[in-house]
């Protein structure tokens, strides 16, 4: 407990922005949850029937939970490659060049120069930072010392390791973004977006039943938090900023992220300007989002419980050729 404690203190000395992202991640959706459940919900609906009461609370509920379980599990499905089998791939050689040749072998020094340069410029190749040409190219991470495959790259941050097919590294969820947890990235963005518009709409309604509160003018105070923060501050107004904004950031990135796995790439493809997409198939396909993101797509997005299925990556081509 003591070691785990004092590592905790280490982190959050090193990168303190990743401890204030995932801890509002962790606080703020709970806090206005009960917010809403306790005060808000009951007085907005009042009016209402049973059954739209119950679908208030129960959307409510399940916006918190898609949150939390989306979190937690991109978390969990770190993408990286400890634990997983990465062979070694097949170095090419210049087959000009007798690759049995030996000191004691050799009779000429000028070709066992030769050979020695070749195999030191194969190998020094191999060391490159070129994760993003072809997908049967792999390459050494000089941090990790072993053979990565292509898009996976080293995380220099917290997580001080290569990540499968990484996109990037999240600061609110204290995570890499790979080839596993990209889809419950997708749902906590998905369920981010949701469950912030959702707290938008209650708080204006409750806003217009209790204040007398102009659609317009809530708007326009919720949007502009200075409005609040000198003139007319109060944990509702304070709340209502914080969904508006949230809502209005969480979906741009959402859809930014969801556009980039329909073309079947991430945003390091798309700074390296790499096409991902099928040959034959338009820009934005389903069947980019598919093989990005395994079968059934948007079941996984919605569904935070999905299986994972881990790329075999012993079957792939693995020859380079320089």
């Amino acid at each position: 407990m003591g070691l785990r404690l004092k590592h905790c203190l280490q982190k959050f000395r090193r990168y303190p922005l990743e401890f204030v992202g995932i801890g509002l991640l962790i606080v703020a959706p709970p806090c206005v949850y009960l917010y809403g459940v306790f005060w808000l919900i009951p007085d907005a609906f009042k009016s209402s029937s049973q059954l739209i009461q119950f679908i208030a609370y129960l959307m409510a509920t399940w916006c918190v939970v898609g949150i939390w379980a989306n979190l937690y599990l991109v978390r969990q499905r770190n993408s990286s490659i400890k634990g997983r089998f990465l062979p070694q791939p097949i170095l090419a050689t210049d087959e000009s060049v007798d690759s049995n040749v030996s000191l004691t072998e050799a009779n000429n020094a000028t070709l066992y120069r030769r050979h020695t340069n070749q195999q030191i410029k194969t190998l020094g190749q191999q060391f490159m930072a070129k994760p993003f040409g072809s997908d049967d190219a792999w390459h050494i991470c000089s941090n990790c010392e072993v053979y990565v495959p292509s898009r996976c790259w080293h995380c220099s941050g917290s997580c001080n390791t290569c990540i499968l097919r990484r996109d990037h590294h999240c600061i609110f969820a204290m995570a890499c973004i790979g080839e596993e947890n990209h889809s419950n990235f997708l749902g906590l963005l998905l369920y981010l977006t949701i469950g912030t518009m959702y707290a938008t709409i209650v708080l204006m309604i409750y806003s217009s039943n209790n204040f007398d509160t102009s659609y317009s003018w809530y708007f326009l105070k919720a949007f502009i938090p200075a409005i609040f923060l000198f003139w007319d501050f109060s944990i509702h107004n304070f709340l209502s900023s914080l969904c508006l904004i949230g809502s209005i950031t969480s979906g741009t990135i959402f859809l930014i992220y969801f556009m980039g796995a329909c073309k079947g790439e991430t945003s390091a493809d798309k700074r390296h300007k790499i096409n991902r997409s099928i040959k034959g198939s338009s820009k934005y396909s389903y069947q980019n989002l598919k093989i990005f993101l395994g079968l059934n797509p948007l079941r996984r997005i919605i569904w935070p419980f999905h299986q994972v299925y881990k790329t075999d990556y012993t079957t792939s081509v693995r020859q380079n050729n320089y």
